[in-house]
């Protein structure tokens, strides 16, 4: 038994890793940084620890007036430790990746009994790989949402792991929801405890009142708001093509037509619905929100699969095409390229340092001519400038951004 675990380690999980590094060295190679939502997240996690974002969070909602709170810890950790290390933030999304490729590979192992079917899914999925640090909540709502599953499909026992693996995939995101759904669905071709199940079903029910109070209090909303939801049916169906290849639904609809497996339809209808969410926001429809449900798309998927041999290997082959084909694998950057958004960043930060460095008195440093990228603007209408700045010079002055003659002002502190 323990040999046969060995093999499917180092056949399959291994290579899931290396494929995952893929992905970091070229995130490395591409200089993948602080972007967008990070600034805010930065600017807030400067004036406040850990416990107080925690407290903060959880009473009047995150930065953006959600109830996310895991991954805001996680980022809040990182960033305590590690400052505004990129490297550290770029191994973290790497890591969650990797575990959730390797969890779900041992969910779709567990319910096809076939290593080769789970590594296929899995090294399908691997293609969703986030970089952007604020993504960090996807990374973890899937892995919690996975852990759940797979605590419950291995440890029917010690249903409390499944439980706390839940709370902290509702707490890190309210997709996490259908979890139980999933289960449900699963129920349908393997044996569960559906009591089991319908107690998780309560939990989503009593976070979902504690989590509507968002939704309530934000009734009118404008029409450029960016999480406005969709008012008709051909705008919801436009959201669910903008995430799922019109290729893939067909085949995913067709498959238990052709092999008259009806009972893993339920699944399918799941996976929907977890886009459900994503594909109602009609100002706001970004490609990271797929990264959760295409998991349970392919757990679906997975299910229709055979074993490989010569003649099935052609089933594979095509599914592999339908799903991207090459760009399945992680892409390759043969030579380190400039992410010109750090590039504008660090000619700012180049700036003050040099210019404090002449002149320890300056009150004000001039950056008009210095061509100030998107990032390069939130971090300095954010506040957050001194966090990217030499720590001796940090820890010595503040600076105030002044966007009108696009100076900089200096203080000492």
């Amino acid at each position: 038994m323990f040999k046969k675990y060995f093999n499917s380690v180092y056949l399959f999980i291994i290579p899931l890793i290396i494929l995952s590094l893929g992905y970091l060295i070229f995130g490395l190679r591409t200089n993948s940084y602080f972007s967008v939502d990070d600034f805010a997240v930065l600017a807030y996690l400067k004036n406040h620890n850990i416990l107080q974002m925690s407290f903060d969070f959880l009473i009047n909602g995150d930065v953006f007036g959600f109830r996310k709170l895991t991954g805001f810890v996680f980022f809040g950790s990182l960033f305590k430790i590690f400052g505004t290390n990129n490297y550290a933030f770029d191994v973290f999304m790497f890591l969650t990746n990797t575990i959730n490729l390797i969890i779900l590979f041992l969910i779709v192992k567990k319910l096809t009994k076939n290593d080769f079917t789970a590594f296929f899914v899995s090294l399908i999925f691997n293609k969703n790989y986030l970089f952007y640090y604020s993504n960090i909540h996807e990374h973890l709502v899937a892995l919690f949402c996975f852990l759940t599953i797979y605590l419950f499909l291995t440890y029917p026992k010690k249903f409390y792991l499944s439980v706390i693996s839940f709370i902290l995939a509702l707490f890190t995101k309210e997709t996490a929801f259908t979890v139980p759904l999933v289960l449900f669905a699963i129920s349908f071709f393997k044996k569960l405890d559906r009591k089991k199940i319908y107690y998780l079903f309560r939990i989503s029910v009593l976070y979902g009142i504690y989590a509507s109070y968002f939704f309530i209090t934000q009734k009118v909303l404008t029409p450029n708001f960016s999480y406005t939801v969709a008012s008709k049916v051909v705008d919801l169906f436009r959201g669910f093509l903008y995430f799922v290849d019109i290729k893939i639904l067909i085949l995913l609809i067709l498959l238990p037509i052709l092999t008259k497996k009806y009972k893993y339809l339920p699944l399918l209808l799941v996976g929907l619905i977890t886009l459900i969410p994503a594909s109602l926001l009609v100002n706001r429809r970004e490609m990271y929100y797929i990264y959760m449900p295409f998991g349970y798309l392919l757990i679906y998927l997975s299910m229709f699969l055979p074993k490989l041999n010569i003649k099935t290997s052609i089933i594979y082959i095509l599914i592999l095409f339908i799903f991207g084909g090459r760009s399945i694998l992680p892409k390759i950057a043969w030579q380190e390229f400039p992410n010109w958004q750090k590039v504008s960043m660090f000619n700012v930060v180049s700036r003050v340092e040099g210019n404090i460095n002449v002149n320890p008195e300056i009150k004000k440093i001039n950056i008009s001519d210095i061509s100030l990228e998107r990032d390069a603007n939130l971090m300095l209408e954010s506040g957050t400038i001194d966090l990217f700045i030499n720590k001796t010079i940090a820890s010595k002055y503040s600076f105030v951004y002044n966007k009108g003659d696009n100076t900089i002002e200096v203080e000492k502190r």
